[in-house]
């Protein structure tokens, strides 16, 4: 009787650690990348994550930074692989779901070809309350192959997110290992905490998605696990994702700004109470938007919230996060408010305003992190490009003008949708002959300023659609001129010489 009560307790303790498991998928991600410097070199590459299935045909996963539209899936462990299709990404967060298989429903009620079970959310397992894991819990990493390593939690923060336009909470964990990587799962007695968006093998620090946005993200793609699902998801709401299925959760309240709690500068300000203040360094604002937060506010709370000597202020979910960041959340996720109510003091005079809230993309930053896709225009051998951060270290020995600018645009006013424009090499034909190589920045095509490359690009076709002179001024009042003519040659010898099929490839504006 003895022997069948250790049995029995040793059945049971399998099943509760077989239950602990989460299912996970393999998934095999090939995406086309673009040579920085040179946009219209594109190369396809091919890059391992996991995915967490749900719903019965249905992958959670974080892509790799590319384009990217299909996937081959396969259950951890398994040998037969399918087909998945992208259906939602978060352009942000680089969260997306997948699709496998080409499965329909069947028009007999009775002998249904999907399982019921298809129909069902059967969302994935969440571990959502953070407050309930103290310091250092052991948390498991799981990567391709079911590869799977021990890492400690390291509470919260903030982070940019996987996009780089703006910061997002992340979970924090720690780990000795060298083969974690972005696209691994987190997890927690089988319940997932978050996707992995960054590790660093030097220091052995890592960043995740967590669940709480993980969760937004698959209820505004219509995966709501207090709604019974049909085979197609219902659309989401159209400001969160477009046409082409993309979007972002992700919002932000469209400022950065620089703890002050030194008391003679809170004096000077007019601030009488010496208490931490934030001053606004850097603001992003629209075109058609009235402009509220300006360049050297002093912001002193936030409804219900205190600012620390460090700038922060402590989010009910996350604790301490940077107060630009603890604005735009609610209750773990990013708040689906328009704007948020803000008290600050301008010439010595305090003011409530309201600070709309943006949803996050590359367009917010005159000098980005980096750009999903490159744009790039040749004319008459220049090779124009729109500058970003990632950018600068493969130029080898970046002109310092260049970096200058880079660091101005953290610290200053940014019209969404402008950029930095630049030379950045030209490449020799008998149409530019005397041209000297070199990084340059453009601030004008035929006298009229530019906003970006793709404004660029359109007075450089109306010039030579109307078969007049093309004039780029350089910073410094440096100019090059070519005749339409001239152009149209070196568009034939580009290609020619070159090989390059495309001389511009630059988004909608």
């Amino acid at each position: 009787m003895k022997q069948f009560v250790i049995l029995a307790l040793a059945l049971f303790s399998l099943q509760s650690l077989v239950a602990r498991e989460i299912d996970l998928f393999d998934v095999e991600t090939t995406y086309q990348a673009a040579n920085i410097l040179q946009p219209w070199r594109k190369y396809n590459k091919t890059q391992p994550v996991l995915g967490v299935p749900f719903a019965g045909r249905y992958v959670i996963t974080i892509l790799p930074y590319g384009d990217g539209r299909s996937a081959l899936v396969k259950p951890v462990g398994g040998t037969r692989r399918d087909v998945a299709s992208l259906i939602k990404l978060d352009s942000e967060l680089r969260l997306a779901i997948l699709r496998v298989g080409d499965l329909k429903e069947s028009n007999d009620p009775a002998n249904p070809l999907i399982p019921q079970r298809f129909f069902g959310n059967d969302l994935p397992p969440m571990f959502l309350d953070l407050k309930a894991l103290p310091l250092k819990s052991a948390l498991r990493t799981s990567g391709p192959g079911q590869i799977g390593h021990t890492v400690f939690y390291e509470g919260t923060g903030a982070s940019l997110s996987p996009a780089g336009n703006t910061e997002v909470p992340v979970i924090r964990f720690s780990g000795f290992q060298k083969n974690i990587s972005p696209g691994h799962v987190l997890t927690h007695d089988g319940a997932l905490v978050g996707l992995i968006a960054s590790f660093d093998v030097s220091t052995g620090l890592g960043t995740a998605i967590p669940a709480a946005l993980i969760e937004q993200f698959l209820a505004a793609s219509g995966f709501d696990k207090n709604n019974a699902l049909k085979i197609e998801p219902p659309a989401a709401e159209p400001d969160i994702f477009g046409p082409d299925k993309e979007g972002t959760i992700v919002r932000t309240a469209g400022f950065r700004g620089r703890a002050q709690s030194e008391p003679s500068f809170l004096r000077y300000q007019g601030l009488i109470s010496e208490r931490p203040a934030i001053a606004v360094v850097q603001t992003v604002y629209v075109r058609t938007q009235e402009r509220t937060l300006l360049q050297n506010d002093l912001i002193l709370n936030v409804p219900g919230n205190d600012i620390s000597a460090r700038g922060s202020v402590n989010d009910e979910y996350y604790g301490e996060l940077p107060l630009s960041l603890a604005l735009v959340l609610k209750n773990g996720r990013f708040t689906t408010e328009t704007s948020v109510t803000i008290s600050v003091l301008r010439d010595r005079e305090k003011r409530e305003i309201r600070q709309p809230v943006l949803a996050a993309s590359e367009s917010m930053n005159v000098v980005p992190e980096r750009f999903r896709t490159p744009s790039y225009l040749i004319a008459g051998g220049l090779v124009f490009l729109e500058l970003s951060a990632e950018a600068l270290p493969k130029m080898g020995t970046p002109p310092s003008r260049l970096a200058f600018i880079r660091d101005r645009y953290l610290q200053s006013d940014n019209l969404s949708g402008e950029r930095v424009v630049f030379v950045n090499e030209v490449l020799p034909l008998d149409q530019n002959a005397g041209y000297a190589n070199g990084r340059r920045i453009l601030t004008a095509v035929n006298g009229i300023g530019i906003r970006n490359l793709n404004h660029a690009h359109s007075l450089v076709k109306d010039a030579r659609r109307r078969g007049t002179d093309v004039v780029f001024t350089f910073e410094g009042n440096e100019i090059m001129v070519f005749s339409a003519e001239r152009l149209a040659q070196a568009d034939e010898m580009l290609r020619k010489k070159y090989s390059i099929p495309f001389l511009s490839g630059a988004p909608p504006e």
